[in-house]
């Protein structure tokens, strides 16, 4: 990792012992000593992988299975120039890296195909017949997405632009518009509950965030109209408060429509 002259001041050691996921990071002195702060980044780790070369925001991400699902750290394996060290008070100042994006599995992961947002894994399926005297026992390959996971992470905490420039990577895959809604519908139905189960006034809601995330989408009244399909009506005034007037959308969205279809019909 990085240039082989300066490997002892910015490579970032990365340890798999007894279940916990260690990291070592460089720390350089005044007396330009390199000394490791270690960290615990997690206990009961399975196994971990890095994509040094992802895509946008998971580029030196680090990747764990902890037997319930994934733990992602992004930028956890992000080298820093050692010129642009500042040593302060005698060390440079070392931030702990914090875990980003929890995504709980139901089967096990084998990998990550990071251009397609999936995760890809084996579960196992049991069958009986009537006619056999014993059980058939199967191992079959199933996905995950995991694009609503990232996105929800950065909309969270209001980096509408880092969430944009995640997506683009994306927009082209069939099933771009079902990661979309399936992250609309996560935060819609969580933070509904959440206010109905305990009203507090410190909240502050994600849902307007990722509605101005999807309007730099075409397919944003698509998901919208998929959303509100699939949730209870119940939700829906919290909904269409946060996206404005379901006439004035649906309008709009018929006349884009009409138009598309007038288009082509030239």
């Amino acid at each position: 990792m990085g240039d082989p002259v300066n490997d002892l001041t910015i490579a970032t050691v990365l340890l798999l012992v007894g279940g916990r996921l260690v990291l070592l990071k460089p720390r350089k002195t005044g007396s330009e000593e390199v000394r490791y702060d270690m960290q615990i980044l997690a206990d009961r780790i399975e196994f971990c992988w890095i994509h040094l070369e992802g895509i946008g925001t998971l580029e030196n991400s680090l990747w764990g299975y902890d037997g319930r699902g994934i733990r992602l750290w992004l930028d956890a394996l992000t080298l820093e120039d050692p010129a642009s060290n500042n040593p302060v008070d005698g060390a440079q100042s070392s931030e702990s890296v914090q875990e980003s994006v929890n995504i709980p599995l139901s089967f096990y992961p084998l990998s990550v195909l990071m251009d397609k947002g999936i995760i890809i894994g084996v579960e196992h399926e049991i069958a009986t017949r009537g006619s056999l005297p014993f059980v058939m026992f199967r191992i079959v390959p199933t996905t995950h997405l995991f694009l609503h996971h990232v996105l929800e992470h950065h909309l969270t905490r209001g980096h509408v632009g880092d969430a944009v420039q995640f997506a683009t990577h994306y927009q082209h895959l069939v099933f771009f518009a079902h990661a979309q809604e399936v992250l609309l519908h996560n935060v819609l139905e969580s933070e509904w509950d959440r206010m109905n189960a305990q009203p507090s006034s410190d909240f502050i809601p994600t849902l307007p965030a990722v509605v101005e995330f999807l309007d730099y989408f075409d397919t944003s009244l698509e998901v919208v109209v998929g959303c509100a399909r699939k949730t209870e009506m119940a939700r829906w005034n919290y909904l269409f408060d946060t996206v404005g007037n379901p006439r004035d959308l649906f309008e709009v969205g018929a006349y884009i429509m009409l138009k598309l279809k007038s288009d082509l019909d030239f």
